[in-house]
């Protein structure tokens, strides 16, 4: 947000019930990208979305989200796989960097 202190309704009522727990900051800015493309009529060939996501703090730095993913049937089974980055940024740069890998079938 534009004004350092200014809080949302949801960020005030967490801080009350924080069970004194240090706040880290509150929010400056969020940026979301969502990107979903089916494949082929009727997704005869699947799925696939990419999400991006900026996250940044008064007083701190922020988060970096990315994941793709890709979804299809083949006969009765759905496979989904999917990766995911996040990242961490400080005042001074990357803090903590993670990257998550994820097939699922049912």
């Amino acid at each position: 947000y534009s004004t350092e202190g200014y809080r949302t309704l949801t960020e005030h009522v967490e801080e009350l019930s924080s069970d004194g727990r240090t706040r880290l900051g509150s929010s400056k800015t969020r940026t979301d990208l969502t990107v979903n493309q089916s494949l082929g009529r009727n997704q005869q060939f699947g799925s696939v979305y990419v999400n991006a996501s900026d996250q940044r703090y008064w007083g701190r730095g922020g988060a970096q989200s990315l994941s793709a993913g890709y979804s299809t049937y083949w006969g009765d089974v759905s496979y989904n796989v999917s990766a995911t980055h996040t990242k961490d940024v400080g005042n001074y740069g990357p803090t903590n960097n993670d990257t998550l890998i994820n097939l699922s079938l049912s």
